[in-house]
């Protein structure tokens, strides 16, 4: 089925930065690429005009106006207009007030069996006394994350050549540095909890004879061996991982013994 896209939804994509959009616009405009990729949008003429007006910078103009070339206007009829009159006169009735492009837009799609795509909530309004059919945005977990992996790919560039700073209050330590809050904060930034694996036992080890201490339970000192024993076993993992990325090169090369 075709959607007539009103104005509100091609504002949010075509005159607004991706980077200023709420997560529940991304949505939206994730749901609009949707439909324009499955070759269903529709626009008409004075939804165009709305979108092309109020616009200062004449380069800004001529880059939106030649984007939404791509899109044809369905022929419009009297037939259309005379509905969008009769909706306006029906609503009225009901106590349901309106805009003249609000009612061209719900007879054009009405006429033709299209839905509406809006985030204007008087279509809401018009809805309960129009027989009009209105676009349902998909909001579900699957179209956000959608969206945010095409922020993401369309944001690389950019991260890529920025700095990487990670505030103190991402990453929360809880004043007691053990494998599990280690592995939180491990995970909160993205990396994998696996590197803590030959690490954990002797990591809690030293943490609660640190804390023996800190507390006056235990008034053993930390031995300059058990520290001896973590390194060896930091170092034994790099050699691990320095062979089998040699491994691979040589396999990836054809190099053999």
């Amino acid at each position: 089925m075709m959607v007539l896209v009103d104005t509100p939804v091609w504002s949010l994509a075509l005159r607004r930065k991706p980077s200023d959009l709420k997560a529940h616009e991304r949505v939206v405009t994730t749901a609009l690429e949707e439909l324009i990729r499955d070759g269903r949008a529709q626009i008409i003429g004075v939804i165009r005009q709305e979108l092309l007006s109020g616009i200062r910078e004449e380069d800004r103009f001529r880059k939106l106006r030649d984007y939404l070339r791509a899109f044809d206007d369905p022929a419009l009829e009297t037939s259309d207009h005379e509905e969008a009159a009769r909706m306006h006169n029906q609503c009225r009735r009901r106590g349901v007030a309106g805009s003249a492009i609000d009612f061209l837009i719900s007879a054009v799609a009405h006429r033709r069996g299209w839905q509406i795509f809006t985030t204007d909530r008087d279509f809401e309004r018009y809805g309960k006394v129009l027989r009009v059919k209105l676009y349902g945005v998909p909001s579900d977990e699957k179209m956000l994350l959608l969206a945010r992996k095409r922020d993401f790919i369309r944001e690389f560039d950019s991260i890529m050549n920025e700095p990487l700073v990670v505030s103190d209050a991402v990453i929360n330590m809880e004043d007691n540095l053990n494998s599990t809050v280690l592995r939180k904060g491990l995970f909160s930034v993205g990396f994998s909890v696996d590197v803590m694996q030959p690490y954990e036992k002797h990591l809690n080890e030293l943490v609660k004879r640190r804390n023996s201490i800190a507390h006056g339970i235990d008034d053993a000192i930390v031995r300059g061996t058990d520290y001896t024993r973590v390194e060896a076993l930091e170092k034994e993992s790099y050699l691990k991982q320095r062979n089998s990325n040699w491994s691979d090169t040589r396999l990836a090369t054809g190099e053999t013994a």
